[in-house]
């Protein structure tokens, strides 16, 4: 009699995980979820429309578009556009983003505005300043 109140009881409990996990089988037209299993990135990809753009363009070592220094709140997200006549790398101190810049493309690069404070965005290997970003 024990015997077939515990396998009652387990046979029970079971049933009540099985519900409370969900359908395993997607409904038509819907996605299927991550099984625990699956890595989800930790990076979430940028909206496709950012707060601000400020557009940025080095040629012949200087910078012709300069935007100085761009006030910006913390949790806005920025898109920084940047064109050089020279292959270098694009650098946002303090958040420690990088990205190539290729001669005649212009580079994209988005920031998530988390960290307060004053940052400089400069042309790594010309050691050229771009733009400050100061976020309050």
């Amino acid at each position: 009699m024990r015997y077939t109140r515990w396998a009652l009881c387990i046979g029970i409990a079971a049933l009540a995980l099985n519900g409370c996990r969900g359908s395993e089988e997607p409904t038509p037209g819907s996605a299927p979820s991550p099984s625990p299993s699956t890595s989800v990135p930790t990076a979430v990809a940028p909206s496709a429309s950012p707060g601000r753009s400020v557009v940025l363009e080095v040629r012949n070592g200087r910078v012709t578009r300069d935007a100085g220094r761009v006030r910006l709140r913390r949790g806005e997200t920025v898109r920084l556009v940047v064109s050089a006549d020279v292959a270098d790398e694009v650098h946002v101190h303090g958040y420690d983003i990088r990205a190539d810049v290729v001669p005649g493309t212009p580079t994209e690069v988005v920031v998530e505005l988390t960290i307060p404070g004053v940052f400089a965005v400069e042309l790594e290997g010309a050691g050229l300043d771009l733009v400050e970003l100061e976020v309050r």
